[in-house]
């Protein structure tokens, strides 16, 4: 049996920031928030009932970071309980979309299902560090303004 306990009764689970850049932050205290918070069971190839098998720490788990599509949507996600302790989860993240920005800034078209993303060659690398920094930017200043009001879940079997 999988419990939380939580540091306020009136605390969200998870929220969802929409970023200008054009996608959302998903931040939630652990990897089943991601699934409650799109009102699915599936995302990415991922099963909510295979994130209940596996219990979020600060060192471990089913999803730390994820950036991806779900219902024509992009959005990064983090687990809180993991980014707490290693931070550079952001960074990771961060670079996975801005590759997404640059592939649907330069090929508009492209099928992100089947079709390659854009490759990162010396002619756009400097441009591509730019965007990294500026989603890492944004990402980062959203989830020290919103993860206080987030519930700190302890999760026991």
């Amino acid at each position: 049996m999988i419990t939380s306990l939580t540091s306020s009764a009136s605390c969200d689970k998870s929220l969802s920031v929409k970023i200008p850049l054009g996608f959302d932050l998903i931040l939630g205290e652990n990897s089943i928030a991601l699934f409650d918070h799109l009102q699915t069971e599936e995302v990415a190839g991922l099963q909510k009932n295979d994130a209940a098998k596996k219990i979020d720490s600060d060192t471990s788990a089913f999803i730390a970071g994820l950036t991806n599509i779900h219902q024509g949507k992009w959005f990064v996600f983090l687990n809180l309980k993991r980014i707490r302790k290693e931070p550079s989860i952001i960074v990771h993240e961060s670079v996975h979309m801005a590759k997404v920005l640059m592939t649907l800034k330069y090929l508009p078209d492209i099928d992100v299902f089947k079709d390659p993303y854009l490759p990162i060659t010396d002619e756009n690398e400097e441009e591509f560090a730019e965007m990294v920094e500026l989603v890492y930017e944004l990402i980062e200043s959203q989830v020290r303004l919103h993860e206080p009001s987030l519930c700190h879940a302890i999760q026991t079997l």
